[in-house]
């Protein structure tokens, strides 16, 4: 990913002309004008191999910086990245100038995603933006998701246009399956000349850019649609017994991908009966199957679907199927103030199906109706309903109230961390500390918790310490226990099967209080000062023993 990123500076900071299809007018005597949309709602903080979308863009867009033309000018507008659910947030970080590179670059990577996509307003500003000079300007819009402030892009494209606002929209479809949303993209970009690229990852984010930078530089005009999203011609298997699409709602978007069909032969009820018969993923499918009254099956999400269909011989069963589906893109974050979404699980259920997704977002596809929503972070869970629209997709940031704490643990103030050997437990303030809510072994542990008071108790060895915490939403604590303590090594010879620790004082009972047993030939543990007794056994039931003191922060040995 690295390399394609480094292509992408380098195509973009250089403005190499590239092909592209459609006429090209002649070059530009003057520099190019160009504002950049960038995409910075919630949506963003979807995944990309592994990687969020807005990383990905950040470090693409970002490239734009290290020898832009002197002549060429470049501004910057990004949406949806300071308050969620607000569709005024748009805001023009900067004018259309000569680049000024550390700040463009500071703007880019300064952006979190939190909020909607008015992403046709946020055009219509570009263009205002862009009509104070004679020169004709462009805007090149990367998003990855739909309009969802009630606002239509194709209508606003043709009002500019017809006001007589001379200007070019490119756009870049990032990550994109939805139908309507590349309908969305590629009306705003036909609608003013410009062209319509679609991107499913990082290298094809460096084409989709280093594509329109070009076109924006070198004056390309009335480009077609690189990616058109048109249905495509279907050619017909003259072998087909059984043609089946599946629609979102009744009259509405066709379902293009993540489809699964399958088909049973029907009971004497009509039910789906015996073995599977057939199955595929195509759209539309099209498979061969002997005449007979089967039940269709189509999944789609967590959406399944039963429809009977009846196939003559001869005849092609034309089958529609309704799947009645809506999506749920669901980000949860830590408190109110929270700039980036959690990494997290979320399980949507409604007693009969449930599905788990995890990361910083997640996009459920469920048939229309109310789900039950809960949502796992560290130790917190939270818990909501959702109703799912069919034929829309509902958007919802949560704030599910945690905060972390990070823990590590020393022998002695000043000292180095424990990397091993270590646990850390997680109490409430005044609850049983034979019960702990959760532990972690690592060097350092984080507990993600609700906001309240509690106890930490680092164990390592026989030594062992606690420290009390308070947890805030939003917070990001830190703290290293003391153990003070030393650490204790005994070597025994191997004529000694097996040695006891002891503690150096009696007790008024007479008996010494064990803190184990140990085989091997050397012995090492962490261990409160003071002092011990050590108890070595012969296979012959003779014993040897020696005296150790544990000082703080040093190693003591013991050999017998």
């Amino acid at each position: 990913m690295q390399n394609c990123l480094s292509r992408l500076i380098a195509a973009l900071v250089c403005l190499v002309p590239i092909a592209v299809s459609g006429p090209v007018g002649p070059a530009r005597a003057d520099g190019a004008k160009v504002i950049l949309v960038l995409d910075a709602s919630g949506s963003m903080w979807g995944r990309i191999d592994g990687r969020t979308k807005i990383e990905v863009a950040r470090e693409t867009v970002g490239g734009i910086v290290s020898s832009w033309r002197a002549d060429d000018e470049i501004g910057l507008i990004a949406y949806g990245h300071r308050r969620k659910g607000d569709c005024s947030d748009i805001e023009l970080l900067m004018e259309p100038g000569p680049l000024n590179g550390d700040r463009f670059s500071s703007l880019v990577n300064g952006l979190n995603p939190k909020g909607k996509t008015p992403m046709t307003e946020a055009v219509r500003q570009a263009a205002e933006a862009l009509r104070s000079s004679e020169q004709k300007a462009t805007v090149i819009l990367v998003s990855d998701g739909e309009e969802t402030c009630n606002a239509d892009p194709c209508a606003v494209a043709r009002e500019l246009e017809e006001a007589g606002v001379d200007f070019t929209v490119h756009t870049v479809g990032f990550d994109i399956a939805d139908p309507k949303t590349k309908a969305q993209l590629q009306c705003l970009a036909r609608n003013t000349g410009g062209m319509f690229v679609t991107a499913d990852d990082a290298e094809e984010l460096e084409k989709a850019l280093r594509t329109t930078v070009a076109a924006a530089r070198d004056g390309t005009v009335a480009a077609p649609v690189a990616t058109p999203v048109d249905e495509p011609a279907e050619t017909a298997d003259p072998a087909r017994t059984l043609s089946a699409t599946a629609f979102e709602t009744d009259g509405g978007t066709r379902i293009e991908t993540d489809i699964a069909w399958e088909v049973y032969k029907a009971g004497a009820g009509g039910e789906a009966e015996g073995d599977l018969v057939e199955s595929g993923y195509d759209v539309p499918w099209q498979p061969a199957i002997d005449p007979g009254a089967y039940v269709l099956r189509a999944r789609y999400g967590m959406a399944t679907v039963e429809q009977p269909v009846t196939i003559e011989a001869g005849e092609v069963a034309e089958v529609s199927v309704v799947m009645n589906t809506g999506v749920a893109r669901i980000r949860a974050y830590e408190s109110e103030d929270a700039d980036e979404p959690i990494d997290g699980s979320f399980t949507l259920s409604n007693g009969t199906e449930e599905d788990t997704q995890y990361g910083v977002e997640a996009a459920f596809v469920a048939p229309a109706g109310r789900w039950t929503l809960a949502v796992k972070h560290g130790e917190v869970t939270f818990q909501t309903t959702v109703e799912v629209e069919a034929g829309k997709t509902t958007e919802l940031d949560l704030v599910v109230g945690a905060g972390s704490v990070a823990v590590n643990a020393v022998l002695v103030e000043g000292g180095a961390p424990l990397e091993s050997d270590i646990v850390f437990e997680i109490f409430p303030d005044g609850g049983d500390m034979n019960d702990p809510l959760t532990y972690y072994y690592d060097p350092t542990s984080v507990f993600t918790m609700p906001p309240g008071r509690y106890v930490l108790r680092a164990t390592s060895g026989l030594a062992k310490a606690t420290q009390a915490v308070e947890i805030e939403a939003g917070g990001e604590g830190s703290t290293t226990i003391i153990l003070d303590a030393g650490v204790l090594v005994v070597r025994k010879d191997p004529a000694f099967s097996s040695c006891e620790l002891f503690d150096a004082a009696t007790p008024e009972s007479g008996e010494r209080v064990s803190h184990g047993y140990w085989y091997d030939e050397e012995h090492r543990t962490a261990a409160p000062a003071g002092d011990y007794g050590v108890i070595c056994t012969r296979e012959d039931g003779s014993t040897a023993e020696a005296a150790v003191s544990v000082s703080p922060g040093q190693v003591s040995d013991a050999s017998l």
